[in-house]
């Protein structure tokens, strides 16, 4: 008796390992960071909005971004440890606001460890640059200036920005492209300004891009710079986009594509034609470069947003393993909604899309798209359908994602979250997208126990492979603490069968289900939304 008493507690023990290995190591939200996969950070302003993350070398990562109430506005950062946790010796307490009217900032790490911080800053009808560094505790780099900022006055004339990137120059770790897209008044068409800056506040050159006069009427235009090399995608009015690739001269390479120019037909209807928004843009995979097309299709009987991939390789040749010719339709809808800017990044060859749509006003749809290099979707990607999950989020609301990244297989989401104190703060949270070698999803060794739909909402669809069941089998729901709240008994089933179980009654959050008979205990976790 003593003998199976052991048994069974060491059974239980191994049991309740698992559970708590699979809380950290797999499953979808990595629960080791900060609170239970989630990291909120309140700066005590009235609106906190985070822009971005950058991942430093020794393994933390700084999040920054806006926070400002009223007439007081703030550049805000927090260094934060691989676990989510605030480095108490950068800033007060892991966090940093800086006194400034700069918007669109970006960061880079230096080689010493340092931190450069680029923004935008206009006054008197022009733009100016402004650069600040900060050593490694947050405090003001005195040797890069007197206060630690640079500014170059007079940068560009003013115009409505809707765009601006940085890239930084191969040959040179200290020389950046500096980008913006801007729409000039009284003017036709879309401005581009170019040039090539150093960090120091040099401004080297301005790149010269032609015109496009030759072409139909041009709907919208964007450019993106890889690899030392300017490729500039342009949807023109006969329903085709064309890209065309320049050197650091602003020569256009007459080896790229057919006829200089790599030209793309959308597969719109007939009489309409397709225009981009000035958030679409190309990103680089491997040899291959992928243009994400978000725009609008305009004909008689209304317009529908849609979102196109469009895959090809560095001689500017369309690949044609991909989707329908080297074309993917990401998403499209005809509603009279407003799309915010989507999101794309890579993991390895597989292709990360965000979609977002504000459907009714603070209501916002979002959902991940996970695309294999062919194109082809994975719809057992475990994060598909609306994003982050509620119980991360609890009573609060959120917008949607500014942040999305994938760094050592783990991924990243961040955006603005409205709390129940009526202010805004930066939410981060992170999701592993792979299991560690020595783990699987299911408990089992003999993954007898399958959950499909994962995660679900009201049902939980469960599938046996093998004969694991038998007129004694027990199936229990058990929530992460191994408190039993669902217990019910189950019939022989033969191979290969499948069960379905209501789950309607339990809140959201992570669960196991577990099958207990004369043949083994079977294990899996699920998650209910």
């Amino acid at each position: 008796m003593r003998k199976w008493n052991l048994i069974w507690f060491l059974s239980y023990f191994y049991f309740i390992f698992f559970v708590h290995e699979l809380q950290a190591q797999s499953g979808i939200i990595d629960e080791s960071f900060g609170d239970r996969g989630k990291l909120i950070t309140d700066f005590n302003k009235q609106t906190d909005v985070i822009d971005d993350v950058l991942f430093l070398k020794d393994g933390s990562f700084v999040q920054y971004g806006r926070s400002y109430k009223g007439s007081l506005d703030y550049i805000a950062l927090t260094k934060n440890t691989n676990l989510g946790n605030l480095d108490v010796s950068f800033g007060l307490n892991g966090r940093l606001l800086i006194r400034a009217e700069v918007y669109d900032i970006k960061l880079l790490e230096l080689n010493d460890g340092k931190i450069q911080i680029i923004g935008l800053k206009w006054q008197d009808s022009t733009y100016s640059l402004v650069f600040m560094r900060i050593n490694s505790d947050g405090s003001m780099d005195s040797n890069y200036s007197d206060d630690g900022v640079m500014i170059i006055d007079n940068f560009f004339e003013s115009g409505d920005i809707i765009g601006f990137s940085l890239n930084q120059l191969e040959s040179n770790t200290s020389q950046y492209f500096f980008y913006t897209k801007r729409q000039v008044k009284n003017a036709q068409g879309i401005n581009q300004v170019i040039k090539l800056i150093d960090l120091n506040g040099s401004i080297i050159k301005d790149i010269p891009i032609m015109s496009e006069m030759s072409l139909p009427e041009i709907k919208g235009e964007f450019l993106y710079l890889y690899k030392n090399n300017i490729y500039k995608a342009i949807s023109s009015g006969d329903n085709s986009i064309i890209v065309k690739q320049y050197d650091l001269a602003g020569k256009l390479n007459d080896n790229f594509g057919s006829d200089s120019k790599l030209k793309i037909s959308i597969p719109i209807v007939a009489g309409s034609f397709f225009q981009i928004h000035h958030y679409s843009w190309i990103l680089n995979s491997e040899s291959n470069l992928i243009l994400v097309i978000h725009g609008v299709e305009v004909k008689n009987q209304g317009n529908i947003v849609k979102t196109y991939m469009i895959k090809f390789d560095n001689n500017g040749y369309l690949d044609k393993k991909f989707g329908s010719e080297g074309i993917v339709e990401i998403d499209s809808d005809a509603r009279d909604i407003f799309y915010r800017e989507p999101m794309v990044v890579f993991d390895n060859e597989k292709i990360l899309v965000s979609i977002s749509k504000v459907i009714q006003p603070s209501i916002v749809f979002s959902e991940l798209k996970y695309f294999d290099k062919n194109g082809k979707l994975d719809e057992s990607f475990p994060l598909k359908g609306t994003y982050p999950p509620k119980y991360l989020l609890g009573d609060s609301s959120y917008y949607s994602p500014g942040v999305l990244k994938i760094v050592n297989d783990q991924l990243y989401i961040g955006l603005r979250l409205f709390s129940n104190e009526n202010s805004y703060d930066f939410f981060l949270s992170r999701f592993n997208l792979k299991l560690p070698s020595n783990t699987s999803m299911n408990f089992s060794p003999q993954a007898k126990l399958f959950i499909l739909k994962n995660p679900i909402t009201e049902e939980l669809n469960l599938r046996f492979k093998g004969e694991v069941l038998d007129e004694d089998s027990q199936l229990q729901i058990l929530d992460m603490n191994a408190n039993i709240l669902h217990t019910e008994k189950i019939r022989a089933i033969d191979f290969n069968s499948e069960l379905k179980v209501d789950l309607s009654f339990i809140p959201s959050g992570q669960y196991i289900v577990c099958l207990r008979n004369s043949k083994g205990n079977y294990h899996n976790k699920f998650i209910k939304l």
